[in-house]
């Protein structure tokens, strides 16, 4: 029988699904999962956890994805975890800037962590400072002390320029959250294109053209949840009425570029270019 073996530079679907961590790794995996699972306080830690688990790849012997993961080991969902990850990430940049010898208040909350997270990285020694002359450290104190000193505000625009407005904001800053499962895929297309044509006897069976073509299409559902546009029907302002955007207030590109008038493309170029 001829044996054709797939691409080793290339993706490879089968080791993905089956990739064995090293004795290191799984040692390494079992103390952070360890953490998780004992408690979830301190935040740091755990948050410190699952970002090493989610940038060593720690998950992909069961698991494609890290969401998969979070999802299917602990019932954890994105943004739950994302927020989580934030708040450990900002309290650790505070502790560095500590060591290096400016002393600001301890963050003691998760509450607290989050609403520093939300606040950029240079100006939060003094946010905290600020926040701490109200007399107690609060989530609400760093908020309302934050907006005291808020830098000029600069206003976010979607891909073709056009500002976004708060209400559409939310939407807008998910547009990240399909990009593994979105990569996961554009990989297991070039996976099938390479393996067309192949005399693999394991694949005797598989119609990789037609593959292709499905996974092409799952790409292109996928890619109309990504937020690329303001809508252009409510402009963002009215997303919970607005039947074109389906209440997000953002729109993909596909819908951008195959409905969308050309004067209201118009009008947006212009304003892009005065901006």
């Amino acid at each position: 029988m001829n044996e054709t073996k797939l691409p080793d530079l290339k993706f490879n679907v089968l080791e993905l699904m089956s990739e064995e961590l090293t004795t290191a790794e799984s040692k390494r995996l079992a103390q952070l999962e360890s953490i998780i699972e004992r408690t979830r306080k301190p935040f740091i830690e755990f948050g410190k956890a699952l970002l090493e688990i989610r940038d060593s790849k720690l998950y992909r012997p069961r698991y494609s994805t890290f969401e998969q993961y979070c999802q299917g080991r602990w019932r954890f969902g994105r943004r739950y975890v994302n927020q989580v990850i934030r708040s450990s990430q900002a309290v650790l940049q505070l502790e560095d800037t500590q060591n290096l010898g400016t002393m600001v208040p301890k963050i003691q909350t998760e509450r607290q962590a989050r609403a520093l997270a939300d606040v950029p990285k240079d100006k939060r020694p003094e946010v905290l400072k600020e926040a701490e002359k109200s007399g107690k450290l609060t989530a609400r104190s760093i908020t309302e002390a934050a907006e005291k000193i808020k830098p000029p505000e600069i206003i976010e625009t979607d891909k073709e320029g056009y500002p976004i407005p708060e209400s559409a904001m939310e939407i807008w800053n998910t547009r990240d959250e399909l990009k593994e499962e979105l990569q996961f895929l554009s990989r297991l297309r070039i996976w099938a294109t390479d393996m067309q044509g192949t005399k693999d006897l394991l694949f005797a069976e598989v119609n990789f053209s037609g593959l292709k073509l499905d996974i092409e299409a799952v790409i292109r559902t996928l890619k109309g949840a990504v937020p690329y546009a303001v809508c252009s029907a409510c402009q963002g302002q009215a997303p919970k009425t607005c039947t074109f955007c389906k209440g997000r207030g953002m729109i993909s590109k596909f819908r951008y570029d195959s409905f969308t008038p050309h004067e209201m493309k118009a009008i947006r170029a212009k304003l892009a270019k005065e901006r």
